[in-house]
């Protein structure tokens, strides 16, 4: 590219920018997204997180529920054991 004038290098380079500008917005627009508002998509996308997070949350305190459960169980299963076992 030695025989490239500053001219010709900056039009490409307004070509490609163009170009690029033109195949970014045409995919943002496939993926539904509209790419003169991108502050929408990004308070979807933060909606979309805080959802996430609540769901994980809700999953852990289920878990630690159904384990405590689980133990409570086994605990008075052992407890009416002894108990009928020594007959307290």
């Amino acid at each position: 590219m030695k025989d490239v004038t500053p001219e010709v290098e900056s039009l490409m380079r307004e070509i490609a920018s163009d170009a690029a500008r033109q195949a970014v917005g045409q995919t943002l627009i496939a993926h539904g997204i509209d790419p003169e508002n991108p502050l929408e998509f990004q308070k979807d996308m933060l909606h979309l997180r805080e959802w996430r997070l609540r769901v994980e949350r809700i999953q852990d305190k289920s878990l630690m529920t159904i384990v405590v459960i689980i133990i409570g169980v086994i605990a008075t299963a052992i407890g009416l054991g002894i108990k009928a076992k020594f007959g307290f």
